[in-house]
């Protein structure tokens, strides 16, 4: 099965794009999105929509959404020695370590360096207050995190992954389960479902779980902070 992955300013050229280097007209290509695109301030700094496509019908590589893995960020790992890792791990640590205090909690920092991530669990009574609703407090201290480490160094950029209490495995559970329950609907029905809005990485993990199920096609549509995922029958 040929896959391709392409790049593009928007998901529609983006489509355009596999579709020709597949030789294949767009309705009979399924997709994956690998990284949403985002449009710069004044056209500048925007970030392209990245891909994955192959024949519709055919069944991609399948590809985990359980761990974290720059694979699926469409990156690369960064090359470091065992001291740089360690040295980055020790910050990653002290700046988490010090934000928890400083919020009033008392909790464990537990740092590990996985695929090329700082991989960062945080654990301990009251850590649901460092979630916050729809893990909207987890994404901002992870954000915090990833800009105090990578400041001031001449290093590769190194990413920063956060998980407290195990929300974000528990959170993937959830949306796999969703993603499941709402393609036999969609198949049931024979009609498309549209997901509540998500964030890019929630998204992300509706896609992966449906990517290898024949009965469906998802794609995501709409505009930030308001885009979603749509199901779609094969049978309709």
């Amino acid at each position: 099965m040929k896959e391709v992955e392409v790049s593009e300013k928007s998901l529609e050229e983006a489509i355009t794009k596999a579709s020709i280097e597949l030789g294949l007209s767009s309705d009979k290509i399924d997709y994956m999105v690998i990284e949403e695109g985002k449009k710069g301030l004044f056209g500048l700094g925007g970030k392209p929509f990245i891909i994955k496509a192959w024949e519709k019908g055919s069944k991609p590589e399948v590809q985990t959404a359980e761990s974290y893995s720059l694979k699926s960020e469409g990156e690369s790992a960064p090359n470091l020695t065992d001291l740089e890792v360690e040295d980055y791990k020790a910050r990653t640590t002290s700046f988490l370590e010090e934000l928890v205090k400083k919020m009033g909690e008392e909790l464990d920092v537990n740092t590990d360096y996985v695929d090329g991530i700082i991989v960062v669990k945080i654990v301990g009574h009251g850590s649901g207050n460092l979630i916050g609703k729809k893990g909207q407090t987890l994404d901002a201290i992870e954000y915090l995190a990833n800009l105090a480490v990578n400041n001031n160094t001449n290093k590769a950029h190194v990413r920063v992954r956060i998980d407290i209490d195990d929300y974000r495995k528990r959170r993937q559970e959830t949306l796999e389960n969703l993603a499941n329950n709402m393609a036999r609907k969609a198949v049931r029905t024979k009609r498309w479902v549209k997901l509540s809005p998500m964030k890019a990485n929630e998204r992300r993990i509706i896609h992966t779980t449906l990517q290898t199920n024949d009965d469906v096609t998802t794609k995501s549509e709409g505009k930030e902070p308001r885009r979603r995922v749509v199901i779609t029958p094969n049978n309709r």
